[in-house]
């Protein structure tokens, strides 16, 4: 088939007009507001284990900027040790597909020792192929306070 025959032949391809570059604009602002809002920690970690993108509460817990946390590894962040045993194993298995939930201590240089609540949500491309993990850890040290306390009061 020559370039004349084929369907596109004399049809000039164009870019967004305006209008549609300031509707996608208007779309990452409004999705850069949410995650700013959201108070629990989000991260997308790539399956490479390095932070592909954190919300503003992670950046403020850990006391750090974008491009200190953003193309760093999470062993980096938290630690070989915390990694290998805490994040690595629950991320492969989110790479695998499965969500993961678990509770821990963290030592956080802004607030402290917390107990959070963190859960690893597969990132999903839209071809399906899963590239990363999701993380949202919610901290819930108030609660199991709440609950430590509870559970020594019946105990006596």
């Amino acid at each position: 088939m020559s370039t004349q025959d084929s369907p596109d032949a004399g049809c000039l391809r164009r870019g967004p007009d305006q209008s549609e570059v300031e509707g996608l604009r208007g779309d990452v602002a409004r999705h850069e507001r949410l995650l700013a809002a959201i108070p629990d920690f989000v991260s997308v970690v790539g399956r490479d284990f390095v932070y592909r993108e954190v919300n503003r509460a992670y950046l403020d817990a850990y006391v750090k900027r974008r491009e200190e946390i953003v193309g760093r590894t999470v062993a980096e962040l938290l630690g070989q040790e915390r990694f290998e045993s805490l994040s690595r194993p629950r991320l492969e298995r989110c790479f695998q597909g499965e969500h993961t939930l678990y509770q821990a201590w963290f030592e956080l240089p802004q607030g402290g020792r917390r107990f959070m609540n963190v859960r690893y949500s597969p990132y999903v491309e839209s071809d399906g192929s899963i590239s990363g993990a999701v993380v949202s850890a919610r901290d819930i040290t108030e609660l199991q306070q709440v609950q430590e306390a509870l559970r020594q009061s019946e105990e006596r």
